[in-house]
Order: structure tokens, then C-alpha cells, then sequence
């Protein structure tokens, strides 16, 4: 929901900046949505009537903006919008947090080498041994495409 509540906070202040819808509008959509706490009550009966969440929450929040300004709100966007752009920015976040342990994972791998680097074992291929090799030459294999 805070993900959707961006998405029409963005919007508003990209249409008034554009001036496809007026400038007051906007302010008082990006005004009202600062202190926006929706009904989850609401929400949960809204998905139950129309199987998404958007118009619902669309509808609270054009009652908090209240007249004239609700008109603006959400103007020219459809549920889908909402609901691919509020992906996105959640996505991000755990894209984000991927890449912090994938750089943790790196450190680790790194921290082998230094310790166990020039050790060498028996790699194998198709379950037969092959020519030795050494943990560096496995771990950078590893790395390698985490650096990426």
C-alpha cells in the first residue's frame, strides 16, 4: 500500500509539474497523502468487490483530498499502473538487499582465499578426477560472476 501511496504521490507531482493537472491539485493530493492512514478494513472489502485494491484506495484517498481537487487524483492512470510501478519500487528494495549479501557472499569467498587460497585438491569432471587445482581457482570461479 505505501508502495501505491508513492506511486500516486509521484504522479500528482509529475502531472502538476507538467501541468496536465493544476498546480493547487497537486499540493493538496501530495498535502493530503502525507498524513493518509487508508481503512484496511475498507481495502480488504474492496479486493473482495472488485479483485484488486487500486479503486478502493484510489476512492479513500480522493475523500481525503476532498472537493475540488479529488477529480485530479489518480488522473490518466489505470489500476495496472499502480499496481506494476508499486511492484517496481518493492522490487527494488529487495533487489537492494540481494545485492548487499551477494557483496557479503563476495567477502566470504574472498576471505577463503586469503585463508585457504593455495591449497590445492582434486577438482573433478562428470564425477571423475581431474588435474588438481586450487581453492582459489574454485572460489574465483565463484566470485567471479557476483562482481558482475
Amino acid at each position: 500500500i505505501d508502495a501505491m501511496l508513492a506511486f500516486e504521490r509521484a504522479l500528482a507531482e509529475a502531472e502538476a509539474e507538467l501541468g496536465v493537472i493544476p498546480r493547487d491539485a497537486g499540493a493538496a493530493i501530495v498535502n493530503a497523502l502525507g498524513s493518509f492512514r487508508p481503512d484496511t478494513a475498507k481495502l480488504r472489502a474492496g479486493v473482495a468487490r472488485d479483485g484488486v485494491v487500486v479503486p478502493e484506495l484510489v476512492g479513500q484517498v480522493k475523500a481525503a483530498v476532498g472537493a475540488p481537487h479529488d477529480a485530479h487524483v489518480h488522473f490518466g492512470a489505470t489500476s495496472q499502473d499502480v499496481v506494476d510501478t508499486s511492484l517496481v519500487l518493492r522490487l527494488r528494495q529487495a533487489i537492494d538487499h540481494i545485492g548487499l549479501l551477494l557483496g557479503e557472499n563476495v567477502v566470504r569467498l574472498t576471505g577463503l582465499e586469503l585463508e585457504f587460497g593455495e591449497r590445492q585438491f582434486m577438482a573433478m569432471t562428470r564425477m571423475q578426477p581431474a588435474i588438481p587445482i586450487t581453492v582459489t581457482n574454485r572460489t574465483a570461479s565463484w566470485r567471479a560472476p557476483l562482481e558482475r
